[in-house]
This record gives C-alpha cells, sequence and structure tokens, in this order.
C-alpha cells in the first residue's frame, strides 16, 4: 500500500479496495473508526470480460451510452491499425471474438484506471475540515494503474496534466514504486537475456537435427532421453529440481540449462514485460521490466487460466455461488491443479519466452492430456490393466518405431491400428480453425507413417487443442480430425469435449 499523506493527530480517511463476492475491486472511504461511506458503490470488475461486455438484463439509455462509447473506442483501434474490412454493424458480433481479445483487454484496463481517478476526485471533493486524506493503494489496483499510465503516457500524454492534485500524487507514487521494481543495471541485463536466447536457439537446432538424424538411424537414441528430459512434469511443481535433474543427466551443456529460466527472488513482485532485441541480425523477445518493456509477457495467463484453476466458480445476481452442471469440470479443475499445484513459483522462476512457447506450454498440454487419457477416459487403471479391457496400450518402442519419434505426440495402439494424436498449445484465439498448411503437413505424415510401418491396419490422426471457445469437431478426411479437448459451457465453465472419446471409440457408420 502507498501512503501518500500523514499528519498525527488528525482524523484520517482513505481510499482501500477488497475482493468482493464478484472477484472485482469495490473502492470505499472509511475513517479510522472503522465507519464507511461507499462511492456510489463504485465495481471495479477483475475478470476481462467486464460489465459493458455483459448483457443487460433490460434495455436503458445508459447501457446503450456505454456500448456507444465503446464502439467509439473499438473505431478508433482499429483506426490505429491501419486497413480494416470490419463494419459498424458487425461491431458487436467482433467484439465477442477472440481476434479482439487484445483490444477487450485494453479498454478493461483503461476503464479499471478511470474508475480509480473518479473514486480519488471524489474523496477529493467531499469536506473534510482541518482533517488530512490518506490514500492507500493495493497491489492488484497498483498493477493496473501502472499499466493505464502507461497507455497514457503512450497515447494521450495530455490527460496526465489534467490530473487533480491527489491523482497526481498517485501518479508519482505508483511510478516510484515501480522503479523499485525495475531490473537493476538493465543494459547488462539485456547482455544476458540476448545471450541466453542464443544459446536455447543454438542447441535446440541441434536437438531438431538429431530427431532427424534418429529417423534415419536407431543408434541416435539419445535424442529420446533429452526431448523427453526437458518436458518432464516435475517442472511445474519443483522448477529448481527440474533444472537440477537436467545438470546430473549430462546431455545438456551448462548455457542451454541456465537459459530456461530468469531466476529472480529478489523481487517476488516483479511484474515481467517483453522488449524486442536485435543480436547479430536476429531479433528476440527478452524478459523486461515495466520501463523498458513493451507489453506484458503474458505467460501467467497461458500457463494458469484463471478458468482452470481450482474452484473458479461464478455467482448470481444473488451473490450465490453457482455450481458446476457437468461433472468432467471437477475433473479438470483436479487435474490441472495437480500438474501445477503452486502457480506462485513461477514469480520467481519465470520461463523465458523461447523455453516457453517452444517447451514448456507445449510440454503442459501434452502432459495433461496423456494423463486426461489415462485418469479420465481409462478411469485411473493402469495400462496392463487397460489393456486387458480396452484393448489400447500406449506405444513407446521408438528404436523399434524410430521413424515415429516426434511426429505426432502421442501413440496408442488397438488391434493393428495406431491412433496418433498431436497435442496442439494454440491460444484460444487460434484453437477455433486451423490452416491448410497444418492440414496438409499432417495429412502428410500420417501417409508416411503408412508407407514405413505396413503392420499398422490403419493409422488415424488427432489435432487436439488444449481449449477453445466453443466445442467443435471436424473430419478433414477419412483419417485425419481435429477439436479441442475442453470447451466452455454457457456459464464458461471448463467442459470435456466429445472429441477424444470419439476419436478413440469411433462409431460404425
Amino acid at each position: 500500500m502507498n501512503e501518500l499523506v500523514e499528519e498525527e493527530g488528525q482524523k484520517v480517511f482513505f481510499i482501500s479496495a477488497y475482493q468482493s463476492a464478484s472477484k472485482g475491486l469495490n473502492p470505499i472511504i472509511r475513517n479510522q473508526n472503522g465507519d464507511e461511506k461507499d462511492f456510489d458503490s463504485l465495481v471495479l470488475l477483475m475478470d476481462s470480460y467486464y460489465t459493458v461486455m455483459k448483457p443487460s438484463l433490460k434495455k436503458s439509455k445508459d447501457s446503450e451510452k456505454s456500448t456507444t462509447i465503446y464502439h467509439f473506442a473499438l473505431m478508433k483501434s482499429i483506426v490505429n491499425l491501419g486497413e480494416s474490412n470490419i463494419e459498424i454493424k458487425d461491431f458487436n458480433k467482433y467484439l465477442s471474438q477472440p481476434e479482439a481479445g487484445a483490444f477487450r483487454e485494453q479498454q478493461h484496463q483503461i476503464l479499471l484506471g478511470k474508475e480509480v481517478l473518479q473514486a480519488i476526485g471524489r474523496a477529493e471533493r467531499r469536506d473534510f475540515p482541518n482533517q488530512v486524506v490518506k490514500i492507500f493503494v493495493n497491489e492488484e489496483t497498483r498493477k493496473n494503474l501502472v499499466d493505464f499510465y502507461r497507455y497514457l503516457e503512450r497515447e494521450e500524454s495530455n490527460e496526465i496534466r489534467k490530473f487533480s492534485v491527489n491523482n497526481h500524487k498517485v501518479y508519482l507514487s505508483v511510478q516510484e514504486e515501480e522503479k523499485k521494481r525495475a531490473i537493476n543495471d538493465y543494459d547488462e541485463h539485456v547482455y544476458h537475456e540476448t545471450n541466453a536466447s542464443l544459446h536455447f536457439q543454438t542447441f535446440r537446432e541441434k536437438m531438431l537435427d538429431e530427431i532427424n538424424n534418429f529417423h534415419q538411424d536407431k543408434n541416435a537414441f539419445a535424442i529420446t532421453k533429452m526431448w523427453d528430459a526437458l518436458r518432464e512434469p516435475v517442472v511445474f511443481k519443483e522448477p529448481d529440481r527440474y533444472l537440477k535433474k537436467l545438470r546430473e543427466l549430462k546431455l545438456f551443456p551448462d548455457d542451454f540449462i541456465e537459459s530456461l529460466f530468469y531466476h529472480n527472488p529478489e523481487q517476488p513482485e516483479f511484474t515481467p514485460y517483453l522488449a524486442s532485441e536485435e543480436e547479430d541480425g536476429k531479433k528476440f523477445q527478452i524478459i523486461s521490466d515495466s520501463i523498458n518493456g513493451e507489453k506484458i509477457y503474458p505467460y501467467q495467463k497461458r500457463l494458469y487460466p484463471e478458468y482452470l484453476k481450482t474452484n473458479a466458480q461464478g455467482y448470481d445476481l444473488e451473490g450465490n455461488e453457482i455450481g458446476s452442471l457437468d461433472p468432467s469440470t471437477d475433473l479438470i479443475y483436479k487435474l490441472y491443479n495437480k500438474l501445477i499445484p503452486q502457480p506462485e513459483i513461477f514469480n520467481t522462476y519465470i520461463p523465458r519466452p523461447h523455453f516457453f512457447y517452444d517447451v514448456l506450454y507445449p510440454s503442459l498440454t501434452e502432459n495433461f492430456t496423456e494423463c486426461w487419457i489415462q485418469d479420465v477416459v481409462f478411469k485411473g487403471k493402469d495400462w496392463k490393466a487397460i489393456k486387458l479391457i480396452y484393448g489400447f496400450e500406449p506405444l513407446l518402442d521408438f528404436k523399434k518405431y524410430n521413424k515415429l519419434y516426434e511426429r505426432f505426440d502421442l501413440y496408442y495402439i488397438k488391434d493393428n491400428t495406431l491412433f496418433c494424436i498431436d497435442v496442439k498449445a494454440w491460444s484460444i484465439a487460434s484453437g477455433n480453425r486451423l490452416s491448410n498448411k497444418t492440414l496438409e503437413k499432417s495429412q502428410n505424415k500420417l501417409n508416411a507413417i503408412v508407407s514405413d510401418y505396413r503392420e499398422f491396419s490403419a493409422v488415424r490422426g488427432l489435432l487436439l487443442n488444449l481449449h477453445a471457445t466453443q466445442e467443435k469437431s471436424h473430419q478433414y478426411s477419412p483419417t485425419l480430425f481435429s477439436g479441442s479437448l475442453i470447451y466452455f459451457d454457457h456459464q464458461s465453465f471448463p467442459v470435456e469435449s466429445n472429441i477424444l472419446k470419439d476419436f478413440l471409440f469411433p462409431k460404425d457408420k
């Protein structure tokens, strides 16, 4: 909290924020005796789908005004972005699409910032004779103000000059507080980060070459130990033990291991940003801070999104908790939290972007799917019992089937039919559709497997995304399918899609 004004012997009022049942922030004014006055029941909703996006219970001039203002903001954003084919009549439809996510998030941050400014302004307009106003800002609000101020400085710098006295003091205080969280010796930091990127990319390319060699030569088997060690799920629970195991394996150079995480135990409240740098003609995204960075690093939202946390329940209009209707929802929460029991550990072990997008997040989706197949689809039985009851077994003998390694992520056999699953690490925005290039590449892999291993009577492929906004199932050829393991119901709860079970247990047509 940031205390801006203090004077002993005075009756003090301050603005505070507390978590409400709707998971938002409610600024109030409270005196030292605990008496409270609200600011017109002002609520700062903290989820990314804020009030304007929700369907109103009844039409009003105010709601129409809010929608109009929102559309003007969208038009302004589109003009800044350049050419666009979006027509005004399609704005509402566009706003609900994943592509508008960045815009919605930006507008959400702007609304949050404006509401805080208004709350402080209302405090100034109250008449408190001979009293000193003390303003406290909690950590979540402080982070939101950092983003809001960054937006104003970049897009509307004149607005900062219009701040009231106390709002300007909050602005200076937040800026000063953020400097304490900045990276020291930033030039040296950039040097280390670009070096880490180079070390990672160099050894990654070497591993990819060794996978290609393994497809041609069964004796190049060491690559499987390396690749499997990188995807060891212990990384989501104990990153330090994960790094220790990589060192003990003695298959990775030290520079590569050190390139995986930016370890920052001295600043647990540090907010990572991304910045673009160029070294030796190559461009990199590196971890930065709010002073030097370009945008917030969204790894935590991808790694542990709010809707996959334990008991992420919603609330109805009366404030009663809304329970999930689908039994798979609780199983999703349980398994996800089993894989990542302490997400806060990634506040200090910050995965660098190259490691996160190329290895860590794909590893999470693959481990989740593999566990889901055994624990949910096959009801937690061991593979000996699964083969006896269901006829399925995982294909793990890559010395015999070396050409299969890393063509797809997971393989299962039943009655000489090979089931190939490629677990994609798409974002929600890209998970609703696939490019023709991706489909053609996957179909070519299936055709090559049929040609290389004629002992399989059939080869089927599934491109499986972890989650998408809606349940979608596609068949592109007699042997290639796609869909998402998780989608979201009308209450935004994660539920299991049927695509995986339909793929493993095809119905006779």
